[in-house]
């Protein structure tokens, strides 16, 4: 069985106000080799497309709080290299 290697890089991207260019981020980062781990502060959470939601790599938190709180969050919650 040919296994993927393990994830070793988290892209933390913390973002307010940014629907736009925090979409194009995570679509972008579908499929790839990489993790990322999106903070949003806006006060309505993003709508993301099914490859978005689907891949296991991506995780897209709505977090309507300060960025130290957000970026707390991140330091937590990383689990790669």
């Amino acid at each position: 069985m040919n296994a993927h290697p393990p994830c070793r890089l988290t892209i933390v991207i913390p973002t307010f106000r940014r629907p736009d260019k925090a979409q194009r981020a995570l679509e972008y980062g579908t499929g790839r080799g990489f993790k990322i781990l999106m903070l949003d502060g806006s006060a309505a959470p993003l709508i993301l497309s099914d490859r978005v939601r689907r891949d296991p790599k991506i995780t897209y938190k709505h977090m309507p709080e300060p960025l130290s709180v957000r970026l707390g969050y991140a330091a937590r919650s990383l689990e790669t290299d």
